[in-house]
């Protein structure tokens, strides 16, 4: 028996050595994976956007289903990458060109979206048979279930002629 794991030994020795680079390679990448597998569960929700920092993003509704040259609407439900520190009600997401918010400080444009604290500006890039718009806080934002609004994002809403579409930018600065 003593001769037989000797041999084993040796064979092993001379696999190791043919193939060290390999297995450093191999033992460097599950090393990895296992690390990356322990500290992604201790992650946490990113922080909130600090106050006067902007977000930026795309919206998109397209309604091409219903009888053509009927009255249609589509949403568009929009996520932000980081938090708001507040939530976002209805009576701050602002459709620029469509809605008169005072204080909304909707003045850019859909190639340089801007917005005042607290508010969400959308701005249409393109628009071609709709006839209404408007944007709102997204539902089951707060823990009491009053109310709308959330810190995670907005919705808009489109109105048109079947079929219609429409496109853009927003802007959300934190208060």
């Amino acid at each position: 028996m003593a001769r037989r794991t000797r041999g084993a030994l040796v064979r092993l020795g001379g696999y190791v050595r043919r193939h060290h680079l390999g297995l450093i390679a191999l033992f460097l990448a599950l090393g990895g994976t296992s690390y990356a597998a322990v500290t992604a569960g201790r992650s946490q929700a990113p922080a909130p956007l600090a106050s006067g920092q902007t977000i930026r993003g795309t919206w998109s509704v397209v309604v091409g289903s219903g009888a053509v040259g009927q009255p249609a609407y589509g949403s568009d439900a929009v996520t932000f990458q980081i938090p708001a520190p507040v939530r976002v009600d209805g009576h701050h997401v602002v459709l620029a060109g469509n809605d008169t918010v005072t204080g909304a400080g909707c003045a850019g444009s859909a190639q340089y979206p801007v917005a005042a604290r607290g508010f969400v500006c959308a701005y249409f890039d393109h628009a071609l048979g709709t006839t209404y718009g408007a944007g709102s806080g997204l539902p089951g934002g707060n823990k009491d279930g009053v109310g709308d609004g959330s810190r995670y994002g907005f919705e808009l809403t489109i109105g048109g002629t079947s079929p219609f579409v429409s496109d853009g930018t927003w802007a959300y600065t934190a208060p």
